[in-house]
């Protein structure tokens, strides 16, 4: 199940995570744990799609918005325009 979810929430953020945590635990108090099985789990995952996806020209002005005016924390310089972006993976231990 943790490998099919990790495949599920490539692009999330932790809006996009909460949002699906939210909706599983209201369907657990509204339902019982039951109604909580690997099967909603994936529904629920599969039915958002991340704002990665569905605006990702806000993403790329974030990012240009990133690289004139802040400093990364890591020490290491952004990508420029040039190089593709890829959404992060989100990855559940």
């Amino acid at each position: 199940m943790l490998a099919d979810l990790v495949d599920l929430l490539d692009g999330f953020a932790g809006a996009d995570l909460e949002s699906a945590v939210a909706e599983i635990a209201k369907e657990a108090i509204l339902k019982g744990d039951a109604a909580v099985d690997d099967g909603y789990w994936r529904k629920v995952f599969a039915n958002i799609v991340p704002l990665s996806k569905t605006t990702p020209e806000a993403i790329d002005a974030i990012r240009a918005w990133g690289r004139e005016r802040a400093v990364p924390a890591s020490g290491q310089p952004m990508a420029s325009d040039t190089e593709q972006h890829r959404a992060r993976r989100s990855v559940l231990v």
